[in-house]
């Protein structure tokens, strides 16, 4: 099983509502979707285990009948960087401490690069209010579908 790996810095906003967005997309693709075998997971680069996900990252999600409540932060480790066959991130600092920390790994990227081919970052919505989170969200439910076209047009053999 191939796996797509969300990276940010608590693994409370952005990395579980990428996460979160883009199994509601390829659930939504149905069975013929050649990506419904993924795994997609998420993960922190400086966290504690078990975290509750923000508060408004579960209302903004809410208001897209998905629910965050259940999730849990969780530290990322070596294990899961190299069981991933995507790394993506949502910072260029993020995406460049990763490759320090992996620098034979070819497969991280940020987020925005990898879905849009586009410079920058998805600004961190934590401690800045609802409408951030609004922000955060629209932004990345615009880069999801480009995200499994992109890794659905790696894998075509």
């Amino acid at each position: 099983m191939k796996t797509i790996l969300f990276v940010c810095t608590g693994n409370t906003c952005r990395s579980p509502m990428a996460q979160e967005l883009l199994l509601r997309y390829l659930q939504e693709q149905g069975d013929n979707c050649p990506l419904q075998e993924y795994q997609v997971l998420s993960a922190g680069l400086f966290t504690r285990e078990g975290l509750l996900a923000s508060d408004e990252a579960v209302m903004v999600l809410a208001g897209e009948n998905i629910d965050l409540g259940r999730h849990r932060s969780r530290q990322l480790n070596e294990t899961l960087v190299h069981e991933a066959d995507y790394i993506l991130t949502m910072s260029v600092t993020q995406r460049n401490y990763l490759k320090n920390m992996f620098p034979d790994l070819e497969n991280i990227e940020t987020i925005k690069q990898f879905a849009a081919g586009q410079p920058g970052d998805i600004r961190d919505p934590f401690g800045e209010g609802i409408e951030a989170y609004r922000q955060c969200l629209q932004e990345l439910k615009l880069l999801i579908p480009h995200i499994a076209m992109r890794i659905f047009e790696q894998e075509e053999p």
